[in-house]
């Protein structure tokens, strides 16, 4: 768009800026310039970017800038006017597409050619020859070299940018991704999480509910040996304390027979006594006896 208005700017500059010198010719200068302006503008709606608009946009670039310096012819100011090729040049640079310099540069050196062997006064002032449009045409090549270059360099930096973009995008888009499914796998893994504490909780909550009623049962079981065990030691407790009268009186019965017992041992004593001294007796009566017989 930039570019289109420069078109029409430079028609404008055609109209109100060309020398009365050049006033024969004037209205076919402003009606070439205005198509010049035209037909680029048709180009940009049919093609927009494209190579054919950018190749015709050149060129009628520079076929205004020629007319100018066709339209100030014998003016002090036709040297100046070649100074308006190379800014035009310059802006040629906003495509960013080295191949446009080179029809551009074409196109001036054949206008300077040409119209050095037609009318040499329509591009230098006083006349010129083919050396001095070769010095012109060698002048221009080297800036559209460099301008090549320069725009060779941009596109590669705009190419590698824009690549890089679209790299970092797919990166982007790919740890968005990886993003999302960490925030997925996180989240499955919060829910299995929960579901397995909370099937451990109901485990648990089952087993304690099982120990529960076996500990219940077995206090149930233990109350009732204890009552069992109050019962028989109660009954034992009631035999105790007859045993314990019957110990009594066993234990009086044994005093009794021990005592007599005691007795029983003095009388076999006594006995005993008796018969050794009856023995004696027997003894001394047989010893006397036999002494008597003796005699």
């Amino acid at each position: 768009k930039v570019l289109i208005a420069i078109l029409w700017a430079n028609a404008g500059l055609l109209l109100v800026a060309t020398p009365a010198t050049g006033s024969a010719h004037l209205s076919e200068l402003i009606a070439v310039g205005m198509a010049l302006a035209i037909l680029p503008t048709l180009a940009w709606r049919i093609d927009r970017t494209g190579w054919v608009m950018r190749q015709i946009s050149s060129v009628a670039l520079m076929g205004q800038v020629m007319l100018l310096v066709y339209g100030f012819a014998g003016h002090p100011y036709q040297a100046d006017m070649h100074m308006y090729f190379f800014a035009m040049l310059a802006v040629l640079v906003g495509w960013l597409d080295w191949r446009i310099f080179l029809p551009a540069t074409l196109a001036i050196t054949a206008h300077h050619l040409l119209f050095s062997l037609v009318y040499s006064a329509g591009v230098f002032p006083g006349g010129g020859d083919f050396r001095r449009a070769f010095v012109h045409g060698a002048i221009v090549a080297v800036q559209a070299a460099a301008l090549s270059w320069i725009v060779w360099s941009l596109r590669l930096a705009v190419e590698t940018s824009a690549r890089e973009r679209t790299e970092a995008q797919a990166a982007r888009a790919i740890a968005d991704e990886a993003r999302k499914d960490v925030a997925e796998t996180t989240a499955r893994a919060a829910r299995d999480r929960r579901r397995v504490l909370h099937d451990l909780a109901n485990e648990f909550e089952r087993k304690i509910a099982g120990i529960a009623r076996a500990v219940i049962v077995s206090i149930a079981s233990l109350r009732a040996a204890s009552e069992q065990m109050r019962t028989g030691a109660a009954e034992v407790s009631q035999r105790s304390l007859a045993a314990s009268e019957a110990s009594r009186q066993s234990s009086s019965n044994v005093v009794a027979i021990r005592e007599a017992t005691s007795e029983l041992a003095v009388s076999f004593t006594e006995v005993d006594r008796q018969v050794n001294e009856a023995a004696r007796l027997v003894g001394d009566t047989t010893q006397q006896a036999l002494t008597v017989l003796d005699r």
